[in-house]
């Protein structure tokens, strides 16, 4: 342990979106962040929110990165915190050590998970939102201007609220089953498959199993299922979650066709069972970005309190609002990086397609992607670079991305070869806005194009929505000319579509 009257040179300042969504069992790590005054050293936080070791404990770790350029060892002050809503700590621990590469140091009990989920919610998770920063010192190192690096990261999650409404309840009889095919319509990113059984037991215990399109990747599913009567009133729920993989769900039994006959003048009015499902699908970090490196102002940086659990600071709440005003970033690389791309200035290495020659730098192009960072510390001494995997006209775009953030043109075309690239190229940003584009503007010319290219590149959501809005418009879309080609060539997604074009027709008419 080290004393916590220090001066940073260096502040990383991360915020993790829905984090009360993270998966058991799994580490959430942030962007790899560069340290330029402490050699180019390179690190990431490691934080373990859940059930990973006594169940009852945070743990929150800084890492250094296995393969940076750095020295040997660095020995260096460090302090790990989690901050509210006014950007003022609410629990802290510092810590003085020599890091070799590869190595992980902090705290195995850095606060309590009841703290942060129930007692203190309020306070570390405004918004469903954690503030995690870690503030770095060289140790015998001269102060200097520090730096703040901030950065984001999201918790993928699926939220979806439908009715299921059974009816002639009264004739299921025990072995029948009933299925649901649930398309969400939030742009098709996720859908449900519902199947209600009836079991064999004097009860008739009913059943009822749970699948989506996120099964084969590791998720927590939570459920609320209602019996609802006529007038939308909860007569009966349960609440559950699982952490799924590779299989489905049967959820946890909680009504019988004999307890509902019963009731059956609220239940089952005009023999039809209502049911109301709420169910979230969170899945792994989706999201995982540097937004900026800036400049740092402070007097006195970082405000904290000093008892163990992390109690608010006893200060008055106006002066703590002055000086934390006082501690913004600001941003000293975005018009620059942005002059920088158009005119070339100190570009230090020219990416080539073909007959075009794009100038750019190695710092910047490593911090954005690790797939640059790969290829051009296995080739440093190289002043230019070749690349065979993008045309020209995406490689402009997505230097346009890493550099300023943003996409000057897309089209449904564009659009795909760009998320390749940023696939390719380790640019999730980039990936979700192309995404994005594509979601908003399918339409009857490009359907079948983004199913092909969801089936081609495995993304799910793409396909699911392309399926739904062609079930949809199914009598024109079969009819189009695009269908004929897409049918020639993509003979089991075809079948697939046609499949549950059928099984949607089928539901219809019971």
């Amino acid at each position: 342990m080290a004393s916590d009257d220090f001066i940073a040179e260096f502040i990383f300042q991360w915020k993790i979106h829905n984090f009360s969504y993270c998966l058991p069992w799994k580490c959430i790590r942030s962007p790899t962040f560069v340290v330029e005054s402490m050699d180019n050293t390179e690190w990431c936080l490691h934080i373990w929110p859940k059930d990973y070791t006594d169940g009852i404990h945070m743990e929150y770790y800084l890492y250094r990165i296995s393969n940076d350029r750095g020295p040997e060892r660095i020995e260096i002050k460090f302090e790990l915190s989690f901050k509210d809503v006014n950007d003022i700590q609410v629990v802290k621990e510092v810590m003085q050590d020599t890091f070799e590469r590869d190595e992980f140091k902090g705290f195995a009990k850095f606060v309590g998970q009841d703290t942060v989920y129930k007692h203190r919610r309020s306070e570390y998770l405004p918004d469903d939102t954690l503030t995690a920063c870690c503030r770095m010192q060289r140790v015998e190192r001269d102060i200097i201007d520090p730096i703040l690096c901030d950065a984001t990261s999201v918790i993928g999650v699926e939220r979806s609220s439908f009715n299921w409404t059974i009816e002639n309840f009264s004739s299921i009889q025990n072995g029948d089953k009933r299925m649901m095919l649930v398309h969400t319509d939030s742009k098709g990113k996720s859908s449900f498959t519902l199947i209600l059984s009836l079991m064999d037991d004097p009860e008739g215990e009913i059943q009822i199993e749970i699948s989506h399109n996120y099964m084969d990747q590791p998720n927590m599913t939570n459920c609320e299922i209602c019996v609802m009567d006529d007038s939308n009133n909860i007569i009966h729920s349960k609440k559950d979650s699982r952490y799924l993989e590779g299989k489905f769900w049967i959820f946890p039994s909680f009504i019988t066709k004999r307890k509902l006959m019963a009731d059956e003048d609220t239940c089952l009015i005009k023999d039809e069972l209502n049911l109301k499902f709420d169910i979230s699908v969170s899945l792994d970090v989706t999201y995982n970005e540097i937004n900026a490196y800036g400049r740092y102002f402070p007097e006195d940086i970082g405000s904290s309190s000093n008892s163990d659990e992390g109690c608010l600071s006893s200060k008055n709440s106006e002066s703590e609002h002055s000086d934390t005003a006082d501690l913004r970033v600001f941003e000293i690389y975005l018009d620059e990086l942005k002059c920088w791309y158009e005119d070339g200035t100190f570009s230090d290495i020219i990416l080539k397609v073909g007959k075009e020659s794009f100038p750019a730098h190695r710092l910047i192009l490593s911090m954005k992607s690790s797939k640059f960072k790969e290829m051009l510390v296995k080739d440093s001494k190289k002043k230019d670079m070749e690349l065979t995997d993008v045309d020209a006209e995406t490689l402009r775009e997505l230097l346009n991305f890493i550099y300023i953030g943003e996409v000057e043109k897309l089209d449904c075309d564009s659009a795909t070869k760009l998320y390749v690239a940023a696939k390719n190229y380790n640019l999730l940003g980039l990936e979700q806005t192309c995404l994005v584009y594509l979601i908003e503007n399918i339409e009857v010319s490009t359907a079948w194009n983004i199913l092909k290219f969801g089936g081609e590149h495995d993304v799910d959501e793409l396909k699911t929505l392309a399926k739904d809005f062609i079930i949809d418009n199914a009598t024109e879309m079969i009819h189009s000319h695009e269908w004929k080609e897409f049918a020639t060539d993509n003979i089991k997604l075809a079948l697939e579509t046609i499949q549950e074009m059928y099984l949607k027709q089928t539901e219809e008419k019971f």
